[in-house]
Parts: structure tokens; sequence; C-alpha cells
């Protein structure tokens, strides 16, 4: 789950220039993980992808050209999260996945008219929603339109399910402890969890249930959701034993 890559779709013709900055504001400080974002068509993933289609690398600039199969020109931003869902999303029961399973990013005509600004798409729980989603029994896509240098940041708090959609740019929001994503899987001698990355489908129902939690309650301050009953917990008599499992 920490190495996944963001995919990038391009709904409009992006000039070179535009797509390389946006690249390159992407990249992160981990010198083994610069570069997380895939720039996809689809022609790359899918039924009309061919056998030994290769997406499993990012995309990393400076780019010569743009790639000729990066083009959802036409699509809209539905066709593109049904798009995502069906082929490139994190299936809801993976452990471990190349692609994210909660957001996307889309670069659309007026990134190639302002050339500073992306469309950063996430279907993670949000205030607001909760019963939504449940009735639904489907995710609701949210959409931020942001400049390079935020997407490339918050794009990671949006899939870490550290900050919900709409809680972007109020510099405030609900802090759950452990992320959502990190399940109690024991303890150690000296009480210390010992936390793995859970599925998407784990994740999801973590964070809808700390959003209902915090609403009944009244409150955006820190959150805690329990995994584990300390008594009934695996017990690990050191770190290494626990990192064996």
């Amino acid at each position: 789950m920490p190495d996944v890559l963001w995919p990038l779709f391009c709904t409009a013709e992006i000039p070179l220039p535009v797509l390389n900055d946006f690249l390159e504001a992407s990249r992160t400080e981990d010198p083994e993980h610069r570069n997380v974002l895939r720039i996809l068509g689809p022609d790359d993933i899918g039924p009309t992808a061919p056998s030994d289609a290769d997406i499993n690398s990012p995309t990393v600039p400076p780019l010569a050209a743009v790639p000729a199969s990066a083009n959802f020109s036409g699509w809209s931003l539905d066709d593109i999260y049904a798009f995502w869902r069906e082929y490139v999303a994190a299936r809801d029961d993976a452990v471990d996945s190349r692609y994210t399973a909660f957001t996307f990013v889309v670069a659309d005509a007026q990134t190639a008219a302002d050339g500073a600004s992306v469309i950063v798409c996430c279907d993670a729980p949000d205030w607001g929603e909760v019963a939504q989603e449940a009735k639904l029994e489907t995710p609701v896509l949210k959409q931020v339109r942001m400049r390079f240098r935020d997407a490339a940041s918050d794009m990671a708090s949006f899939e870490y399910l550290s900050m919900a959609p709409s809680e972007w740019g109020k510099g405030k929001g609900l802090l759950v402890d452990p992320n959502p994503w990190m399940k109690v899987v024991g303890l150690l001698d000296d009480g210390q969890e010992v936390l793995r990355f859970g599925t998407p489908a784990f994740a999801r129902a973590r964070k809808r249930q700390a959003l209902v939690d915090a609403s009944v309650n009244g409150t955006m301050d820190m959150t805690r959701v329990e995994d584990a009953n300390p008594d009934g917990a695996r017990r690990f008599h050191s770190l290494d034993e626990a990192l064996k499992e």
C-alpha cells in the first residue's frame, strides 16, 4: 500500500511543458519512490490493452513527448471514474496493490489552459454523506481542483484517509488514531501495538465509522477507533517476532 501509483488521466491535449511541470511537482523526497504518478490511456489497461502491457512503473519526467496512448479526450469524469474503478483501482479485499484505492488525478482542458491545476478525485467517505453512501451501497465521488503543488501533497492525504475531501483548505479535520488503513494485529509485552496495513474495505469502514462517531459527538478532535481488545489481542515478545508474521 505505501508504494502505490496515482493514475493520471488526460481528458484534453495537455502541452508537454505543462505535463512535465506537474510530474516534476508531484515527485517526493523519498529517493526510492520519487515518482508516484502514472499516465494511463484507455488502451494501456482494460479490454483493449495488449497482453504484454506493463503499467507497473511510474511516469518519469522529463518526458520527450506526450505518451500517444494518453488520450481520454471526450470522456466525462463519471466515465473516467467508472473506468478507474473497473480496471485500475485496488480491489476492496487487496492487502497489497500497485494502484490507489480511493484517489485518481485528471488533467483536463482547464489544465491545458492555465498550466497550473488538475482535478484530484476521491471516493473515500466524507462528512455529511455517510448515510447516503450506506443507503446507495456505493462510494460517492468528490472532485477538488488544486494547484500542482497542492495536488502533489494532498492527493496522498486523500488516499491515506488523513484528510476528507470536504476538509481541504480548512486547516482542520478529523484525525483518526491509528490511521484508518492501519489494523491492530497484536500487542508487544510493553503494550505497544503491532500494526499492519488493512484492505481498502477495512480502511473505508474505519474512516466511515470515525466520521459517524465524530458527527454524533459533535467534535472534530482526535477520535480513537479500537481494532483490538487489549485483553484478547495477540501478544508478541518482541518487534522482530511481530515482523515475522
